[in-house]
């Protein structure tokens, strides 16, 4: 026995939805991923040595 499923149609938008992407996606500073990358990685430890203690 097979369970048959029908595919579902895609909901439409709301306008609201669509107004409040619009709005937040503004809010958002556009940055390439190698350039955050390379600003989180400044925050981070980057010595190879261990930790105080951690030897």
């Amino acid at each position: 026995m097979r369970l048959s499923v029908e595919r579902l149609n895609a909901a439409d938008i709301p306008a609201s939805l669509a107004e409040l992407r619009s709005v937040t996606s503004a809010m958002i500073p556009h940055i390439d991923l190698p350039d955050l990358l390379l600003e989180v990685h400044s925050w981070t430890l980057t010595s190879t040595s261990p930790a105080p203690g951690h030897e």
